[in-house]
């Protein structure tokens, strides 16, 4: 696909796609949907200005309800991979105690 395009060859003498796609009727009506699309947004002015009591803000999930959904993907995610898991104990618990005697040799 990228042969067919040129890319990475500075002897291509091809059509330019980029100018082809902006000049195609299916760019206009593609910029036309996104700029309805804008329209039906409400404009905020400041979004540091709003209170979390009566709006979300940026996102559309308050920070609680992401905190909840991150939390739960995460521990998914470690459940379905044990080794992960066990890896992550044997590797604090190997190198928390190797920091105290590489502290405890330096201060000696």
């Amino acid at each position: 696909m990228l042969t067919t395009i040129g890319a990475g060859d500075p002897g291509y003498r091809g059509p330019d796609w980029a100018d082809l796609w902006i000049q195609s009727d299916e760019c206009k009506v593609m910029a036309y949907e996104v700029e309805q699309a804008m329209r039906c947004v409400p404009q905020k002015t400041d979004l540091h200005a709003s209170t979390l009591s009566n709006d979300l803000g940026y996102y559309s999930a308050s920070l609680l309800t992401q905190a909840t959904a991150v939390i739960k993907r995460a521990f998914r995610a470690q459940w379905r991979k044990p080794e992960y898991v066990y890896g992550k104990i044997v590797m604090h618990v190997v190198s928390i105690p190797a920091c105290f005697v590489g502290v405890w040799q330096y201060s000696g």
